[in-house]
């Protein structure tokens, strides 16, 4: 009995850290975005394509082949693409539970909405095995588009920037789509848990092919 009481209380300790750290990432992250806002052209602040880790991957081809970034990028967004795939390979999808700002906010939706509905929403597991593959064809289409285009052509569509730009004049005209499907996929999880991550993530995409060979792969 002692056993378990104590294996119980272990996992609420657990868990209230794992709340703690997804809520200072999104606290924080939040508070310098909407600094970069309010303090627009200062340059004390970073933008959100510098804090994103996908901003990275949309780089890296212009990085390698005309060694410069694209426009709205820097180091630091290679350097956090390199530490969400070490992360990937080692302990699989940790980033998005652990880390990704957006992910914490439809988490806690998700959370909101178990406590006031009992029954939640279930894709048919038909339709689920299919759709879960749209994220992977996102991915390789927004990868080539950017590439060639050699600009963020996720930036008007992206929910997460969408985010960073609440304080910003241009969230109904530049980045009107990105909020919309920001404002559909957040009240949406409080009744099915995380569908933007699972279905149209490209980050969740890249991370998902990397978990599978990750060292703990075989252990889940």
């Amino acid at each position: 009995m002692a056993v378990e009481r104590t294996h119980v209380t272990s996992r609420r300790r657990a868990r209230w850290v794992h709340w703690t750290i997804l809520g200072i990432v999104l606290v924080g992250m939040t508070a310098i975005l909407t600094a970069h806002q309010t303090a627009r052209g200062s340059g004390r602040w970073a933008n959100v394509d510098f804090l994103c880790p996908f901003g990275g991957l949309e780089t890296l081809y212009s990085l390698l082949i005309g060694n410069s970034f694209l426009r709205h990028t820097a180091a630091s967004s290679v350097i956090l693409l390199a530490g969400m795939l070490i992360m990937a390979l080692i302990y699989r999808r940790s980033f998005c539970g652990t880390i990704c700002p957006l992910g914490t906010l439809q988490g806690i939706v998700g959370a909101v909405g178990r406590r006031l509905f009992r029954r939640r929403f279930t894709v048919p597991r038909s339709i689920d095995r299919v759709a879960r593959y749209l994220k992977y064809a996102l991915l390789a289409w927004l990868a080539i588009w950017t590439w060639q285009a050699a600009e963020l052509v996720l930036r008007p569509y992206d929910p997460w920037v969408a985010w960073a730009h609440l304080a910003s004049g241009d969230l109904f005209t530049t980045y009107l789509i990105g909020f919309l499907i920001l404002v559909a996929s957040l009240p949406g999880s409080l009744v099915y848990d995380r569908f933007f991550c699972k279905y149209l993530c490209p980050a969740g995409a890249l991370l998902g092919m990397l978990s599978r060979v990750s060292v703990f792969a075989k252990q889940s």
